[in-house]
């Protein structure tokens, strides 16, 4: 089973490193089902696709030198959880405006 998994962890690896770059948006929309997609964060928070690539370009725009990492990945049928650590420069405002489910 731990074979099956590698790809996913690989592929949610390089999700974040194009999300936090900016790069290649079409890539990572190939890695999500983008209109099934819920992102759960911290206190309850959950929001679509739209809205998290909407967190991911305020980071780009408020911070220089940006860069993730991943701790542990938990993967589980069509769920995965990670410990991830985004970091940079505070550069300029950081705004985010989103919808709040």
């Amino acid at each position: 089973m731990a074979m099956m998994r590698e790809p996913l962890v690989s592929r949610v690896i390089r999700a974040g490193e194009l999300m936090v770059s900016g790069e290649n948006q079409a890539e990572v929309d190939s890695y999500f089902d983008t209109a099934q997609f819920v992102f759960h964060g911290p206190g309850g928070v959950a929001v679509n696709y739209t809205d998290l690539m909407g967190y991911f370009a305020a980071v780009r725009a408020g911070f220089d030198d940006r860069s993730i990492r991943r701790g542990m990945v938990v993967a589980e049928g069509d769920y995965m959880a990670c410990q991830t650590w985004i970091e940079g420069t505070f550069a300029r405002e950081f705004t985010l405006h989103r919808r709040v489910p």
